[in-house]
């Protein structure tokens, strides 16, 4: 993105940013815009770089009353338009947030991107730190994006670290189904917890309609995640203001505009909140099986009798789809093999609703049938085990779904899910060759936590 490649160079210091603590407890702000005014006197409007002074936020007139808000630029980047504009309804801080609003109610003037921001940290810079005058910010987002047209409508969420998208090393967007998109649209963005923080962006055919798209959910921890670029952390952002925001990365055409309608943000409890899709690994973020082997810990070390490290936990590349290789020989003592992944602080598996845990998975036909089990720790230790109903599904050689209804587990705290363990054995000798090179084999695609909501 611009802001990407402007600052890229500026983004070496560190950059302390004063949070101004707010009373806590549930609140929330509106505007409608309707009749001509605003219903908060405290809107803001800022850019970045803010040099012409030619971005800003005016009220437009609508049908029968029904105004609306445009963001403008007029000016292109080339002659020192900004490359993006926000609007701050209100200076209220928010921790778990929901903030909408109607998307380009006017239709689309200008192919740009749009988007909702929460928990909104910023401070304005004169130019020394970034080499531009404007808004420096922190934030997580929704993008709209309108950029290719609206043939091309899709969504994403992400974080930003000031004004830098560079911590984001994958990125997962969802194209809306159909092609004619040259319309309005409600948005939602939903950020709730502290550490993990799960963030997930809706989008609904109008206020109070059907929900047409929404994205996987990020999960943001106070440590490294697998999401993020290596050498490249930022902790997770704790509350922030809420904001609507445009921008442009071409320079046709001039400038950008984009229009909102009934903005609002809502105090939303963990419970209440939109949650989809929360990838425990998907397995894309491991360069190299060192890395994999790190996360995922096998119970099984040492050297075999060819003299090789064993490396029952390899990590496999097709394409840029990454999956978790897993082997075993349990004809041989201990006779059943693990891989252990332990979590850089405890899950919440219940926020959006307890749902399923699934997994995709795919064996070979040539495997011996052993039970192949899922077991799940809590931070208090306690342990609940899902076998495969089936011994023979370690066969398959086509990709499956195993899925795993987790309100049908017991003694086990979803509040605070600290490991995952995949276990394939169950302690007595598989009958596989008594051969050091015979491995049995099973690849892992994805495992994904499917919250209710």
């Amino acid at each position: 993105m611009w802001l990407k490649r402007n600052l890229s160079n500026h983004t070496w210091f560190v950059l302390l940013l004063a949070v101004v603590l707010c009373p806590q407890g549930l609140a929330d702000w509106q505007e409608t815009f309707d009749n001509g005014g605003f219903d908060l006197s405290t809107w803001q409007f800022m850019a970045y770089p803010q040099l012409t002074g030619t971005f800003g936020g005016v009220i437009q007139a609508g049908v029968d009353g029904n105004d609306y808000l445009a963001l403008s630029e007029t000016s292109s980047a080339e002659v020192g338009g900004s490359a993006f504009g926000v609007a701050i309804g209100s200076p209220e801080e928010f921790t778990d947030v929901r903030i909408g609003a109607v998307v380009n109610a006017a239709g689309i003037s200008a192919h740009s991107y749009v988007g909702l921001g929460a928990r909104t940290t910023y401070f304005m810079d004169d130019g020394s730190i970034s080499g531009y005058p404007g808004l420096i910010a922190s934030t997580y987002l929704m993008l709209i994006h309108y950029q290719e047209g609206p043939a091309n409508l899709r969504i994403e969420v992400f974080k930003t670290a000031n004004l830098d998208e560079g911590i984001m090393k994958t990125y997962h967007e969802v194209l809306v189904p159909g092609v004619g998109h040259a319309r309005s649209y409600y948005a939602e963005l939903d950020v709730v917890g502290s550490d993990p923080v799960y963030i997930t962006g809706s989008l609904y055919a109008h206020k109070d309609g059907p929900l047409l798209a929404r994205t996987p959910t990020l999960v943001d921890t106070n440590v490294k995640d697998p999401w993020e670029n290596s050498g490249f952390h930022d902790a997770v952002y704790a509350k922030g203001v809420s904001v609507v925001f445009s921008m442009n990365e071409g320079t046709v055409p001039v400038g950008y505009e984009a229009t909102f309608d009934d903005v609002s943000s809502t105090a939303i409890s963990p419970a209440d909140a939109h949650v989809k899709d929360v990838a425990v690994d998907n397995f894309e973020g491991y360069q190299e099986t060192l890395d994999l082997g790190a996360a995922w810990v096998c119970n099984i070390i040492g050297i075999g009798s060819d003299g090789l490290p064993l490396d029952y936990v390899r990590l496999n590349k097709d394409g840029n789809d990454g999956r978790l290789l897993f082997q075993y020989q349990n004809q041989y003592d201990p006779y059943v093999t693990e891989a252990v992944r332990t979590f850089n602080v405890p899950l919440d598996w219940t926020i959006g609703g307890v749902g399923t845990l699934s997994l995709s998975y795919m064996g070979q036909t040539s495997n011996v049938p052993q039970p192949m089990a899922i077991l799940l720790e809590d931070a208090a230790g306690s342990v609940a085990t899902v076998t495969h109903p089936y011994a023979y599904a370690v066969q398959t050689h086509f990709w499956r779904e195993w899925d795993i209804d987790l309100t049908t587990l017991e003694g086990i705290d979803l509040t605070a899910v600290k490991a995952m363990t995949i276990r394939v054995g169950d302690g007595t000798d598989s009958g596989q060759s008594k051969d050091d090179k015979d491995r049995d084999e099973v690849f892992f695609n994805t495992i994904v936590l499917n919250p209710t909501k």
